[in-house]
């Protein structure tokens, strides 16, 4: 049995690997939730009748016309025992299951083109979004002694920014390049150690006080990875 939620679904038939300005079906079922689906389906067949565009739906306009009243009648009969209950939660669920249907029949039609989606009487996703840019670089984080042998790092955030990462060198720095979105790591002696996924304030434990070390960050998200900040040199307290 379909189940039906005040929520958004996004209705892909396709695999798509995420393209960003694929358009397909949007259907929403806002404050009166029946009553709603009920318009929205109403207004559908109204719209698919003699569309040239589709010529055989998934859900023939009589089957989503008769779900359409059910559901209706169904919850005005809502309040009468458990039986007129039952009856308007399963004839909800029904007509947001053939809806359902005939948005993936509509999405797979139109192949992208709102106009299309439009003409079925649904609602189509937005045809732009912005892309992810790989964010700035940050500047020089900020340390603080925060108890016995931990240390705070704390960092401005940089717009755009899904996370951070930090390369922590206890003696001489060296430098980590960064290719193909990957950390390329040096051959050397020197202790070293890298946060890959970090937030804007992390922690260090177990430093014993008087430990120099140096540390830089860098911003990433989801389009790569920015540029290494300034180098900061610290003691721990």
């Amino acid at each position: 049995m379909f189940m039906f939620t005040p929520t958004f679904y996004s209705i892909i038939l396709k695999k798509l690997n995420k393209m960003p300005k694929f358009i397909v079906v949007l259907i929403s079922w806002k404050k009166n939730l029946v009553l709603n689906m009920v318009s929205v389906a109403r207004y559908t067949v109204q719209q698919m009748t003699d569309n040239p565009n589709f010529p055989i739906p998934a859900v023939s306009l009589e089957t989503l016309t008769s779900a359409a009243n059910r559901a209706e009648t169904a919850y005005g009969n809502r309040k009468n025992g458990p039986a007129g209950k039952m009856e308007n939660i399963n004839a909800a669920a029904d007509l947001d299951g053939l809806l359902h249907l005939q948005a993936n029949y509509v999405s797979t039609i139109a192949g992208g083109n709102e106009t299309i989606i439009v003409s079925a009487g649904f609602q189509a996703t937005k045809s732009s979004r912005t892309p992810a840019v790989i964010p700035g670089t940050p500047g020089a984080p900020k340390i603080k002694t925060i108890s016995g042998n931990a240390l705070q790092i704390m960092l401005d955030k940089v717009a755009g920014a899904d996370s951070y990462a930090y390369a922590i060198f206890f003696g001489e720095p060296t430098e980590i390049e960064v290719a193909d979105n990957h950390f390329v790591i040096p051959v050397t002696t020197a202790p070293f150690f890298i946060i890959n996924d970090g937030s804007a304030r992390e922690e260090i434990r177990s430093i014993a006080p008087g430990t120099k070390f140096s540390e830089q960050a860098l911003a990433q998200n989801s389009a790569g990875k920015s540029q290494w900040g300034p180098l900061v040199t610290a003691f721990a307290a």
